[in-house]
Formats: C-alpha cells, sequence, structure tokens
C-alpha cells in the first residue's frame, strides 16, 4: 500500500497540527519496540529510552478521564497494599514501588498518545513498522544464537545460548525470549496468507522465527 493511499481521506490540517505530537510518539515507540529486544540487563535499554523520552513526550502530553480513572483503579490499590503492607509489618520493597510506578507512567502515557493519535494516522502502516522494529530485534536475537552454535564463542554481557543447546538471546531466560519472537512469526504467516500476491520472503521471515522460538525450547 503507498503512503499516499495511507493518507487519503486524513485531514491534512489536522497532520500538521499533530506533526510534533506524531513524531515524537512515532520515535519513541519504534525505539522501544526494538529496545525490548535486549533485557539482559536491568534497568534495560528500553527503560533508559524511556527515561530520556519522557520530557519530549510530556511536551504535547494529553490524556482523558477516563483513561487516568482506568489507570487510578490498576494503581492505587497497589498503594494502599504497599501502605498496609508498611504499618503491619513495617517493611515495604522500594524495588517494586518503582517498578510499578514506572509501569503505571509508562503505560497511561503510551494509551493517552494512542487515543490522541488514533483516529489522525493510518494505523495499519503504524502498525507494520512496529512489527518491523520487533522483527529485527528477533533478528538479531537468533543470529547471535546461530552465531554461538557455530563458533563456540560467547557474547560478552551475557549467555546468548544456556546449557550449550537452548537459544537465550539477550534476554535473561529462554522462556521469554520465545514467547517475544511468536508475535511477529503470526504476523508475518498473516501477511503471507492476506496478500493476493504471495510473498515468499514473508513465508520464510515465518519459518525463521519459528526456528528461534523451537530453539529456545520454551514451554
Amino acid at each position: 500500500m503507498k503512503w499516499k493511499t495511507l493518507y487519503q481521506n486524513v485531514d491534512t490540517k489536522s497532520i500538521e497540527l499533530k506533526m510534533p505530537l506524531h513524531k515524537n510518539y512515532t520515535t519513541f515507540f519504534l525505539g522501544y519496540v526494538f529496545l525490548s529486544g535486549f533485557v539482559f540487563i536491568e534497568p534495560s535499554f528500553a527503560e533508559i529510552w524511556f527515561l530520556i523520552f519522557v520530557p519530549f513526550l510530556l511536551l504535547h502530553f494529553r490524556t482523558t478521564f477516563d483513561l487516568l480513572l482506568i489507570f487510578s483503579t490498576l494503581f492505587l490499590p497497589m498503594l494502599v497494599s504497599t501502605f498496609v503492607g508498611y504499618i503491619v509489618s513495617g517493611h515495604y520493597n522500594l524495588r517494586f514501588i518503582a517498578i510499578d510506578t514506572y509501569l503505571f507512567f509508562f503505560f497511561l502515557i503510551a494509551a493517552s498518545y494512542f487515543t490522541t493519535l488514533s483516529n489522525k494516522f493510518p494505523k495499519q502502516h503504524f502498525f507494520n513498522s512496529a512489527m518491523k522494529s520487533w522483527a529485527i530485534a528477533g533478528s538479531i536475537n537468533i543470529f547471535a544464537g546461530l552465531f554461538v552454535y557455530a563458533t563456540g564463542f560467547t557474547l560478552p554481557y551475557t549467555e546468548v545460548v544456556r546449557f550449550f543447546i537452548r537459544l537465550q538471546g539477550f534476554f535473561k531466560d529462554p522462556n521469554v525470549l520465545g514467547p517475544f519472537l511468536v508475535p511477529v512469526a503470526l504476523y508475518y504467516l498473516r501477511r503471507f496468507f492476506q496478500e493476493s500476491r504471495k510473498s515468499i520472503l514473508h513465508i520464510v521471515l515465518f519459518f525463521f522465527f519459528s526456528l528461534g522460538v523451537l530453539l529456545t525450547f520454551s514451554r
């Protein structure tokens, strides 16, 4: 589908007004999707990417009362349980509080941007771009594993292959890499069956990522 066709029947004035918002969110989201394939350290590269982009995202941030209500119902019980736990035992886990707070603001910002832009830009193009970023990250993990299988070398700071057989990639566990590769494999299978002119590349990519899932021996 051509770019011109994607933007057919879209209000160009609205696009001009929303362009900074769109560029900030697109750059952030595609980078976040890609970096989510490399989580062998904490905080992960994706989390650092989010923290770097927070000031830019907040420049044009808009949300709705419904989103605030939904996310508050998820966040407030965590705060209440933390307070009750502190009163009862005198202890609280600062690390878990920080993680829950991070997740709350991440999903609130992501959902708010998606709600704001969902009717202004071609969602299918955005989705395809996100899946390509996902596929690149997944490919790097698989190729790194194939390199270790073929050469026996280990890469610094990460155990790409665990127990000499299970593909772990740039994750902390093969059971995390496996589910990470499943959606992108299904995406290319779906693309193959939906196209009027079948692309051999898409079915090849499906088998490639399926091989990655198989090599993880993930449950």
